[in-house]
């Protein structure tokens, strides 16, 4: 019998959600290039597209924005569970562990219903945001800032972080961010919560498995690693220029996606503002279905 060692080359389901070909750098959602989504799209509304299968229409974009921006407050008992959680926790074991917390909090945590589960997912994209805004507050030594409901996605991220509302410039760098690593199939992570929700546990359970799985080093974790080698306090004078060793591989996604070759040109202090692991640009948001 063939061993398979850590899994590779075995297939064990198919989805039309993400297509990757890593050796001519392209990557579709949906059928739709990654290029039109990081210059058109906002987090929002490639969130939708993830979660139904198809762009939505205006009054649906606007719908769902608005549904998302409702649930990104956490309990007052999560807010004071976090300060007592070690600074030095890594913001990987931080996210985890709130993650399993909110689980215990849900009354209905068991409701594994197709309904329940589209709630509860909502429930989490809008509340991750919120969860790592707090952690960095907290290891800052400043208290945590509420969310705002009238900012985007990505703008109330940088909000919440920095204390300041964010440029329209800061927001979309960040926007593209979230587009890019909103999807990349089946990765460990993914198998991980898929294996764990398998079993018919909760969600929650499965996703703390799943970020459990994303903090390894040979998962997310490597952005970690690049970003130790970051000097991350000037901008590029053009894609993967100057800035070191782990600028090159990360910039690529910003040249990939977009397949621009202009300088990458943030404003005065906006690469200080972002975090470093979230440093990209693009360009202006689609939103305009009728």
């Amino acid at each position: 019998m063939e061993v398979a060692r850590g899994l590779e080359g075995v297939l064990f389901t198919e989805s039309r959600m993400c297509y990757i070909d890593g050796q001519q750098g392209k990557l579709y959602y949906y059928g739709i290039p990654i290029q039109e989504l990081a210059e058109k799209s906002s987090f929002e509304e490639t969130t939708f597209l993830l979660l139904h299968g198809r762009l939505p229409r205006r009054q649906e974009l606007e719908e769902f924005s608005a549904a998302l921006a409702r649930r990104r407050a956490l309990p007052a008992h999560l807010l004071e569970s976090f300060k007592r959680y070690p600074v030095s926790a890594h913001p990987m074991s931080f996210l985890r562990t709130a993650v399993s917390e909110l689980g215990m909090l849900d009354p209905t945590e068991g409701d594994i219903s197709r309904e329940a589960l589209y709630e509860k997912g909502l429930d989490l994209i809008a509340k991750f945001a919120t969860i790592v805004a707090a952690n960095k507050r907290l290891k800052e030594g400043k208290e945590p800032i509420p969310p705002r409901e009238d900012l985007s996605h990505a703008a109330n991220f940088l909000y919440m972080a920095n204390g300041v509302e964010p440029s329209p410039e800061q927001a979309r760098l960040m926007d593209a961010a979230l587009i890019l690593h909103a999807e990349h199939g089946f990765n460990a992570s993914t198998f991980t919560a898929i294996a764990a929700f398998s079993t018919q546990t909760d969600l929650y359970s499965a996703i703390t498995a799943a970020v459990a799985s994303l903090k390894g080093p040979r998962h997310g974790g490597a952005n970690e690693a690049g970003d130790a080698h970051d000097p991350g306090d000037r901008p590029p004078s053009g894609p993967g220029s100057g800035c070191g060793r782990s600028w090159p591989r990360r910039s690529a996604s910003w040249a990939w996606a977009t397949g621009s070759t202009r300088p990458l040109t943030p404003g005065p202090g906006s690469w200080k503002s972002l975090p470093g692991w979230w440093r990209r640009s693009t360009a202006t948001p689609r939103s305009t279905r009728s």
